[in-house]
């Protein structure tokens, strides 16, 4: 047996530690959900951030194609030259927005 600090009550060890190992498990259990959870969500902040790109390419007008790792003008060239740069923000403020 030993003393609390804090209150001065005694605490069985054996009872201190099943206790720590309870808490412990629960945490693991807690992790593992998060990393879990973490999969998809990441997947759909990825997809979104894509989006992005393509709405305000298909905004500025320009017919755009999107796959899985690039959204790009389906002719090859954007209407303008200033469409590359607003649809290079696109992605970066749907992120923004995401968050």
């Amino acid at each position: 047996m030993r003393f609390n600090k804090h209150s001065n009550a005694v605490i069985p060890q054996a009872d201190n530690i099943k206790m720590k190992k309870k808490v412990m498990q629960y945490d693991k259990k807690i992790l593992l959900r998060l990393y879990l959870l973490f999969i998809p969500i990441a997947y759909f902040s990825y997809l979104f951030h894509e989006f992005g790109h393509w709405i305000i390419g298909e905004a500025l007008g320009n017919e755009m194609m999107y796959s899985l790792n690039y959204v790009f003008p389906k002719e090859g060239h954007y209407l303008d030259e200033s469409h590359n740069l607003y649809v290079s923000f696109g992605g970066p403020l749907f992120t923004i927005l995401l968050s």
